[in-house]
């Protein structure tokens, strides 16, 4: 078995809008072999799922309008956050602390403004990031063996799926955590499909 391991980009995506199939995109720009571990930014995952929303169509509540004086924030942008979670942890310096409706500990709810086209719309986390990994990684090995009737490793698609299994490939869905009051970022998996995300070692010595 081999001990390599490259981090390679994907190169010639489009800008992602909302109805795009990302794992489509993604097989027709990489070469992938079976073994690969695909790993896709949240943001375009979101994009493509209609995950953004215009602060101009919010309506804030009273809670978000107090919350949003007491930390400076756009209270619209403070209703959203308190719509995306479960519990508010820290409302303190500028940052909400919350639990999300997913179980994620993070600032703001995972919502920003980066990487969007107009200055006025935010971008919220998937609503399932594992069923988005799943559906993206069945876009992938469909494509990986459709098309011109050539699969992985130039095996034939004109047999049966039974000899020619779809190519064993995993998608992780990444995001930026900041730590809150630290400096600096780290890039979490939200949702995956295709590999175990946890390895079990109770019991073991």
């Amino acid at each position: 078995m081999s001990a390599e391991l490259r981090v390679l980009a994907v190169a010639g995506l489009p800008e992602v809008s909302e109805g795009m199939r990302v794992g489509e995109l993604i097989a027709d720009a990489a070469e992938l072999e079976a073994g690969d571990v695909i790993v896709i930014s949240q943001k375009i995952v979101s994009k493509a799922e209609g995950q953004v929303r215009k602060l101009s169509a919010v309506l804030p509540s009273a809670e978000a309008r107090r919350l949003a004086a007491v930390l400076g924030k756009e209270p619209a942008l403070v209703e959203l956050i308190l719509s995306e979670s479960a519990e508010v942890l820290r409302a303190e310096r500028d940052v909400l602390i919350v639990e999300t409706h997913h179980g994620l500990i993070c600032a703001n709810a995972g919502i920003d403004s980066s990487n969007l086209p107009d200055a006025d719309t935010v971008c919220l986390l998937p609503e399932d990031s594992d069923a988005s990994a799943r559906r993206i990684r069945t876009e992938i090995t469909t494509a990986m063996t459709a098309g011109s009737g050539m699969g992985l490793a130039g095996h034939s698609t004109s047999s049966s799926a039974k000899s020619h299994p779809r190519p064993a490939i995993a998608v992780v869905i990444s995001d930026s955590f900041g730590r809150a009051w630290r400096l600096g970022q780290a890039e979490v998996a939200i949702g995956c499909a295709g590999l175990a995300p946890l390895d079990d070692w109770r019991g073991r010595r």
